[in-house]
């Protein structure tokens, strides 16, 4: 270690210090303080809940109540050779314990499988199950956007539900919870669901990256924006839907029709966030290749959000940037301190503060990012992430390096293109 830098170390010590104080400070406002938003909206909604289930029981104890208790809901499901998974959560979806009228829509992006034996032998079982599908003239919009807005227009209710084949609900009161928060002045309503846990890094690391984007996008809720949805588990009005004329703003890109949408139509005051388990979904876990092309899809759909969705990719790279200082800068503290009381062979009383105020530093850095969002993930159903929440934090800018460095090699790719 170099002499002038142990003896100008009391003085340096302190600016260092002052450096991993402040960044650590700095990553808590850009990043942390929201870890803890759906715990708060889970439990707004467990009281909204308990608020609307009293009112439906006064209307039903009323003989003369003119309008509906609980609205008539529509669930679309979005399917593509997916008849296997289909299948299982058609089964979910039909045999949900609703106190209202609803139906399940399947709309078919050309399946080549056995998805319409699928739902043929289920209509003989359920009279609330339809099929609509895209044409086989169809060429020039991408098979989802279509299939998704023809399964809209093919309800008979006012409120359109999405899932897709791959999800299902984790109880039979889903729909009914669902419903629960369908209410007038609202249109848009996204509901929380993550990937199935099989205790994988892989699958940690995924249902992690979903808690910490929803949490951003409650945190962009509270500030004015509806910062874009996922691809299932949300509720749209049809009428509003239909005049906002869909998804005609994504028609140049082949995915993210669900997040350009809610980001360029929905208004935050006639939007509401569900965070409950009891309105919660659960995804099959995707492969690691399937994982990486999601991720590449949703870094282009940031890009082309622009605006608002650009300031919170910039805010999570300077929390980035302030982590591994205050990390680098605590770091090499400890080192010098090691050093320099190894050089000395006596521990040195004058840190003594400054020692207490760099473990204090240590101990923040691991300890309360994995606090704040153990609140959250207790709140959506979601096992502890512990330190695993730090790592990935560190990890992830060269991911997004990573990430992006793929989405431009395949910007070609997102065009739409003639389809087929």
């Amino acid at each position: 270690m170099p002499d002038i830098l142990i003896q100008h170390f009391p003085n340096a010590a302190y600016v260092l210090l002052s450096l991993s104080v402040l960044s650590l400070i700095a990553v808590y406002l850009l990043r942390w303080r929201y870890y803890t938003l759906a715990r708060k909206y889970a439990d707004w909604q467990a009281e909204a809940q308990d608020v609307e289930v009293a009112t439906h029981v006064a209307l039903y104890n009323q003989k003369d109540a003119d309008v509906p208790v609980y609205p008539n809901i529509s669930v679309v499901v979005t399917t593509r050779n997916q008849e296997a998974q289909l299948e299982r959560l058609l089964l979910k979806l039909l045999q949900q314990e609703y106190a209202g009228c609803y139906e399940v829509i399947v709309a078919d992006q050309k399946s080549r499988d056995d998805t319409q034996d699928v739902v043929k032998r289920l209509q003989e079982r359920f009279s609330n199950l339809r099929h609509t599908y895209v044409p086989q003239t169809s060429r020039f919009i991408e098979l989802r956007k279509l299939a998704l807005t023809l399964g809209i227009k093919a309800s008979y209710s006012e409120w359109i539900i999405v899932v897709n084949p791959e999800t299902i609900p984790v109880t039979n009161r889903w729909l009914q919870h669902f419903s629960e928060n369908l209410l007038p002045g609202i249109d848009f309503v996204e509901a929380y669901y993550n990937y199935e846990d099989d205790g994988s890094v892989v699958a940690r690391r995924s249902i992690l990256e979903r808690v910490r984007r929803f949490c951003r996008r409650l945190h962009a809720f509270e500030n004015d924006c509806v910062l874009g949805c996922e691809t299932a588990n949300f509720a749209v009005r049809k009428s509003w839907f239909m005049d906002r004329k869909g998804f005609i703003d994504s028609l140049c890109l082949p995915f993210g029709e669900e997040s350009i949408f809610a980001y360029r139509h929905a208004e935050t005051d006639r939007t509401a966030f569900l965070c409950a388990l009891d309105t919660k979904l659960v995804e099959e876990l995707p492969t690691s290749v399937e994982l990486r092309e999601r991720r590449i899809c949703e870094a282009e759909v940031c890009r082309v959000l622009k605006g608002f969705a650009q300031k919170y990719i910039r805010r999570e790279s300077m929390a980035s940037l302030f982590l591994y200082l205050a990390l680098m800068a605590n770091m090499i503290y400890s080192i010098v301190r090691v050093w320099h009381d190894a050089e000395s062979e006596v521990y040195s009383l004058q840190f003594v503060y400054t020692d207490v105020l760099s473990l204090l530093c240590w101990v923040l850095m691991f300890v309360l990012p994995a606090v704040l969002l153990k609140r959250s993930s207790d709140a959506l159903g979601e096992m502890p992430f512990g330190i695993f929440v730090l790592l990935h934090e560190l990890c992830q800018p060269w991911r997004n390096m990573s990430i992006d460095l793929g989405r431009r090699l395949r910007r070609a790719d997102f065009k739409r293109k003639y389809l087929g």
